[in-house]
């Protein structure tokens, strides 16, 4: 009697990769300067106001974002308009280590906190042709002690931006071990009335909230999560 081959169940984010994921460097962070950071990449400054409101972005790849506690001196950050050379030295921190993160500006601990977050990259990539995912047009994770921001598709994100005083992050952080999903409304970044489903990350046995994940999308009328 033949025996039944046993059924073993898929693993997830292991589908075929589309093919611009093949063209991608492995275990690189970018930064989501994309207006100064543009060698080398498909960026481009999207015009419709009903997807991605005119903003320089790529599908391409994540781009990570600091929020400006994350800066030795947040004001200046804030005040302040980064250049090529700041952005380089940020990333070469986040990819390689081999410096002081004061002497890029930053405090320390964040470098290590934007490179936790980047194998979720892969996972976004290979589903964003999927059907069941056509209109989520941003997927994010925020992390809690920084405020670090990883984003797909990558997009320039304003200075101020702190994911961990959004509604969505304060949402998750409430109904931890659930998905909090929002009523429809406004989106921050000017790109249309939007939903958003995002959902706690809990650390060890006391379910320590250390980030949040999320994404945003809608209708024809929708656009990106805030």
């Amino acid at each position: 009697r033949r025996a039944t081959p046993t059924r073993r169940a898929s693993a997830p984010c292991r589908r075929r990769p589309p093919p611009w994921l093949t063209r991608r460097a492995n275990g690189e962070n970018n930064c989501h300067h994309l207006d100064i950071d543009a060698a080398g990449t498909n960026a481009t400054r999207e015009p419709r106001a009903d997807a991605y409101h005119d903003v320089f972005f790529t599908k391409e790849r994540s781009v990570f974002k600091l929020a400006p506690r994350a800066f030795v001196d947040p004001f200046a950050y804030v005040h302040g308009n980064e250049t090529r050379l700041q952005v380089t030295a940020l990333k070469a921190l986040v990819d390689k280590g081999d410096r002081d993160a004061s002497d890029v500006g930053v405090v320390s601990g964040v470098a290590d906190e934007v490179r936790l977050t980047l194998p979720v990259e892969r996972c976004w990539l290979s589903t964003a042709a999927d059907a069941a995912t056509s209109r989520v047009l941003f997927r994010y994770v925020g992390m809690s002690e920084h405020g670090s921001y990883r984003i797909y598709p990558g997009a320039v994100q304003p200075s101020m931006y702190d994911p961990t005083v959004r509604p969505w992050y304060f949402r998750a952080r409430t109904y931890a071990g659930a998905n909090a999903v929002s009523a429809p409304y406004e989106d921050a970044s000017g790109a249309g009335v939007v939903v958003t489903v995002s959902r706690a990350l809990l650390r060890g046995a006391a379910e320590a909230v250390v980030g949040v994940a999320g994404g945003g999308g809608g209708g024809p009328a929708g656009g990106a999560g805030d």
